[in-house]
């Protein structure tokens, strides 16, 4: 029981950072895109 919980935090926050990271890859391509332009 405990480990089945611990296991289930873990991946929330795996799947959590990899959101987070993702955004940020985004944003990133977004800001390079819009130096490009100008």
């Amino acid at each position: 029981m405990g480990t089945e919980f611990q296991h289930m935090l873990l991946s929330t926050m795996i799947a959590a950072g990899l959101e987070n990271f993702a955004g940020l890859e985004t944003r990133y391509e977004n800001q390079v895109k819009s130096l490009r332009a100008n």
